[in-house]
């Protein structure tokens, strides 16, 4: 089971809601997202037999939960996001417009050649 948990956790690629996603359907909970970090840790705590990548991955579930879980800190990373997003949209207009061909401009015609 912990051993799925990682596999997930390294498949969320950063992302908080992934990675916390990585806790599957638990029952109803007043504070589901509390429940998922109780969850991960519990099955990646160090004090158990060591599973390849756990710390790793408790390390990814303690950073996913912080960002979660204070306002400020969600706001900031969603700011990042966006930013970062736009930045990869532009570059990627950017390098298919170099990659189109380049029109000539025509010469200009005196108009007495008519």
């Amino acid at each position: 089971e912990a051993g799925m948990a990682i596999e997930a956790i390294k498949a969320a690629d950063s992302d908080p809601r992934r990675v916390m996603g990585a806790a599957g359907d638990l029952p109803p909970s007043t504070n589901p997202l509390k429940a998922q970090h109780q969850y991960l840790s519990s099955l990646l705590d160090p004090s158990k037999p060591v599973v390849p990548g756990s710390e790793t991955a408790l390390a990814a579930v303690n950073e996913a939960y912080g960002i979660l879980s204070d306002p400020q800190r969600l706001k900031e990373y969603e700011a990042r996001q966006q930013a970062a997003a736009r930045a990869a949209r532009a570059a990627r207009a950017e390098r298919e417009a170099s990659l189109l061909p380049t029109r000539r401009a025509e010469p200009d015609t005196p108009s007495h050649w008519g």
